[in-house]
């Protein structure tokens, strides 16, 4: 059996993927010059000042179109989705270990996680009749890359936290199978699975991090058990009234496993 060591960082790992399944993330294209309607009706089939409005897909984020430049609830409207504009940091050098004292230090994972809890949406969302956008009360929403809607089980979407002013709170791409970027504030980081058991964390300055290297943390098993281990999962499960909810929730955070966002 493996060591302890090499227990999973990664909770999207737990159920394996396919390249078929992140590929699907972003088929969907941003319709950036579709009506929105007398007031740009919101996103995603959302109500505006125009009235109901779905067409399929997104309705121009109330976009570029003839109803003006302004989303759902008058946030301001972007032609490419943030998780696009991301720029994965690469490594400089050999992964070092991940050490007990690393793991229970401010290393870069614990300090951009730590920022995108921060700001990350209260109570629970409702999600668009598409599935793609989540609105919550305070007027911070979620877009994703494709529906989760009416899904359970472990979900790979790329995906934006947007502040109620708009601007973004973090992001989240998919650069690979097992492998996604993060960024949160100022600084970005990548996750690359290198096995099922092992993988590493890049950090802003190139500086990697692994559970793989002689080294790493002795109750680094027993550590993950306890989400105090770099991980990050999207997920949807039942509810007692059968309601399906989507949940996104970090690992290693300085408080442990932190849900990040709850949408139904």
């Amino acid at each position: 059996m493996p060591s302890s060591n090499h227990s999973r960082l990664f909770i999207l790992l737990v159920v394996p993927a396919t390249s078929a399944a992140f590929a699907a993330c972003g088929e969907e294209s941003f319709d950036s010059t579709s009506d929105g309607g007398a007031g740009g009706a919101g996103i995603d089939g959302w109500s505006g000042s125009g009235g109901r409005r779905e067409t399929g897909g997104r309705s121009g984020l109330g976009g570029e179109g003839t109803g003006g430049g302004t989303a759902a609830g008058g946030l301001p409207a972007y032609v490419e989705p943030p998780w696009s504009t991301i720029v994965t940091p690469t490594a400089t050098g050999e992964d070092a270990p991940f050490t007990c004292e690393a793991l229970d230090g401010p290393n870069c994972w614990k300090t951009t996680v730590d920022e995108a809890v921060a700001c990350s949406p209260t109570g629970e969302g409702s999600l668009s009749p598409s599935g793609r956008t989540c609105l919550f009360e305070d007027g911070s929403r979620i877009d994703f890359s494709e529906s989760v809607r009416g899904r359970t089980g472990y979900l790979y979407p790329e995906f934006s936290v947007l502040s109620p002013d708009g601007t973004e709170c973090y992001s989240v791409k998919i650069d690979g199978v097992g492998d996604f970027s993060l960024r949160a504030s100022d600084s970005t980081i990548a996750y690359d699975s290198l096995s099922v058991l092992t993988a590493r964390v890049i950090c802003n300055d190139g500086l990697s991090l692994s559970n793989s290297p002689d080294g790493t943390c002795d109750d680094y098993g027993a550590r993950f058990l306890a989400g105090e281990t770099p991980a990050l999962g999207v997920s949807g499960t039942r509810d007692s009234s059968d309601e399906i909810i989507v949940e996104g929730a970090f690992g290693g955070t300085s408080d442990g496993r932190v849900v990040s966002f709850r949408c139904r």
